[in-house]
């Protein structure tokens, strides 16, 4: 079974890949039964629609640098009304 069509029938509304070879992450979220892939914004943050106010810095991410990913998500702005 394709693993989108499993994380659809179980109600997954957004989903993250992390392509370690490649460098790269992918996020997708859930649009009308269909998971789209999500850009990070101008400042390369991933926001989650799920879960307001959770923003992803993707190159901090792929630095794979604990310290450096909790930094980053405490100077993420904590305004949520445009997650």
């Amino acid at each position: 079974m394709d693993t989108a069509r499993a994380h659809c029938r179980n109600g997954v509304r957004e989903y993250l890949v992390w392509r370690v070879a490649e460098q790269t992450l992918d996020w997708f979220c859930l649009e009308e039964d269909e998971y789209r892939p999500q850009q990070p914004d101008a400042q390369g943050l991933l926001h989650s629609r799920t879960f307001p106010g959770l923003r992803l810095p993707v190159s901090v991410l792929l630095t794979a640098n604990a310290a450096q990913v909790l930094a980053a998500l405490d100077q993420a702005p904590t305004d949520t009304t445009s997650a």
